[in-house]
């Protein structure tokens, strides 16, 4: 800790015993860290906003898809919560929500069936773009060979109860 004369080596000598100019090193490093956080803010992908509100014209197509749909699950569409990808005739779509890192669909593509292969790729494409990984969740059995093609990989998370409501009571022990 006495005072050095100013070499052009002290930015590049590094040592733990000499008394060099720490500052000055120490300037350095946290320079470079800064330069570092400011490219990385520059030049990192952009995270795509989530979908504005839907319309009542996108409600109406929503409704007459999901109610020609056999699986309940879409009519969650019509909540408005999700943001809702067509395929380019409109007849067709999924629904997903937006994490940093994740696109999640909610169940199986919905509507018509000939362009869930083609809505399910565009998907996946779109997300990639966003930087982030896209997710399928709650999907049927009879699309997995669809999910498998387009290189997702299948993990099992559960089981849906089904109950007779024929044959269903609540009657019982307590």
């Amino acid at each position: 800790y006495k005072n050095v004369n100013y070499v052009q080596d002290m930015w590049w000598q590094f040592s733990y015993r000499d008394e060099a100019a720490r500052f000055l090193r120490g300037f350095f490093i946290t320079a470079l860290l800064l330069l570092a956080y400011v490219l990385n803010n520059i030049f990192r992908v952009s995270r795509p906003q989530p979908a504005e509100k839907l319309t009542a014209a996108d409600l109406a197509d929503l409704r007459a898809i999901a109610g020609k749909s056999h699986d309940a699950i879409s009519f969650l569409s019509l909540l408005g919560d999700k943001s809702i990808l067509w395929n380019t005739n409109r007849d067709a779509f999924i629904m997903y929500a937006m994490t940093p890192h994740y696109w999640v669909a909610m169940g199986d593509p919905v509507g018509n069936s000939q362009s869930f292969a083609d809505l399910v790729w565009m998907f996946r494409e779109q997300a990639d773009h966003a930087g982030a990984h896209a997710v399928f969740y709650e999907v049927s059995d009879q699309h997995l060979p669809l999910y498998l093609d387009r290189g997702f990989t299948l993990l099992k998370m559960g089981e849906d109860a089904r109950i007779p409501i024929a044959e269903f009571s609540i009657e019982g022990r307590k």
